[in-house]
C-alpha cells in the first residue's frame, strides 16, 4: 500500500492533463460506440423515406458525422501526443527520486551491487513504468465504457444473444488475466537478464584495458555470449507466452461472431 500511494503521488503535480486525457478517453469510447448504433437507426429509417427526403437529409447527416469524427480525432491527437507528455513527465520525475536514492547508498552498497544492473533500473525500467503509468488508466476506462456501453445497446436489441455473448465475453476476460500473470513473470525475467546484459557489456568495457594487457579478451567474450544467450532465452520465453496470449484473444473474438451467426 504504501508503494501504491508513493506511485500515485507522481500524478499529482499532472491531475489536470491527466483528468483531461480520460476525459478524451471516454469521448473516444462513447463515440466509437455511438457510431454503429447511430448508422444502425438511420438505415433504419432510411427504409421507409422516399427518396427526394432522404437526399434532403443526407448533409446533415454527412455534417454531423463529420463534426463527430473531428472530436474524435482532436480527442485521439490530445490522447496520443499529452498522454505520452505526461507519461514522460512522470518518468523524468520518477528517474530524479531514483538518482537522488542512489546518493543516498552506501559504498559498501556498491560493492554489492553492479551500477550497470542500477542503470538498467534507471532506463529501461522506468521506461516501462511511464507508458503503464498513464497506458493504464486511459486503456481502463476506454475499456469498460466500451463494454458497458456495448451490452447495454445489444441487451436492448435482443436478450438472448447477448447473455450468450457475455458469457463468452467473461470467459476471455478470465483467459486473458490468467495469461497477464504469466506474462507479468516472463517480463520481470526479461528485465533481469537486459541488467545482466549490461552488467557484462559495463564490465568489459570499463576494464578494456586491463583485459588486454592480460591477453583475457577470450574469456570476457564468452562471458558475454553467455549473458547475451540468456537474454536471447528471456526473449523467446516472452515471445511465445505474448503468442499464447494474443492468438486465444483472438480465438475468443472469432468465437464471438460465431456465436452470433449460430444464435
Amino acid at each position: 500500500m504504501k508503494t501504491l500511494k508513493y506511485f500515485l503521488s507522481f500524478y499529482k503535480p499532472y491531475k489536470g492533463a491527466m483528468i483531461l486525457d480520460l476525459v478524451c478517453a471516454s469521448i473516444l469510447s462513447l463515440v466509437d460506440i455511438a457510431f454503429p448504433a447511430i448508422l444502425s437507426a438511420f438505415t433504419a429509417k432510411a427504409a421507409g423515406i422516399s427518396g427526394p427526403a432522404l437526399l434532403n437529409w443526407m448533409p446533415l447527416v454527412i455534417l454531423g458525422l463529420l463534426v463527430l469524427y473531428g472530436i474524435r480525432t482532436a480527442c485521439r491527437f490530445y490522447v496520443a501526443c499529452q498522454g505520452h507528455n505526461t507519461g514522460a513527465q512522470m518518468e523524468s520525475d520518477m528517474r530524479r527520486d531514483l538518482f537522488d536514492q542512489y546518493m543516498k547508498f552506501s559504498h559498501a552498497y556498491y560493492d554489492q551491487v553492479n551500477t550497470a544492473t542500477l542503470s538498467s533500473r534507471m532506463v529501461s525500467d522506468l521506461m516501462d513504468i511511464s507508458e503503464m503509468a498513464h497506458h493504464c488508466p486511459e486503456n481502463l476506462l476506454i475499456a469498460s465504457v466500451k463494454l458497458i456501453g456495448s451490452f447495454v445497446i445489444m441487451f436492448s436489441m435482443n436478450l438472448t444473444l447477448s447473455s450468450i455473448l457475455l458469457v463468452i465475453t467473461i470467459l476471455m476476460a478470465i483467459t486473458a488475466w490468467k495469461q497477464n500473470r504469466r506474462m507479468k513473470e516472463t517480463f520481470k525475467l526479461n528485465r533481469v537478464k537486459i541488467a545482466g546484459i549490461n552488467a557484462s557489456l559495463l564490465d568489459s568495457l570499463e576494464g578494456i584495458r586491463v583485459v588486454k594487457a592480460f591477453g583475457s579478451e577470450k574469456q570476457e567474450q564468452k562471458k558475454f555470449r553467455k549473458a547475451n544467450r540468456e537474454f536471447l532465452d528471456s526473449k523467446f520465453q516472452n515471445n511465445r507466452v505474448m503468442g499464447i496470449y494474443y492468438s486465444s484473444n483472438y480465438f475468443f473474438q472469432g468465437l464471438l461472431y460465431t456465436a452470433v451467426i449460430g444464435a
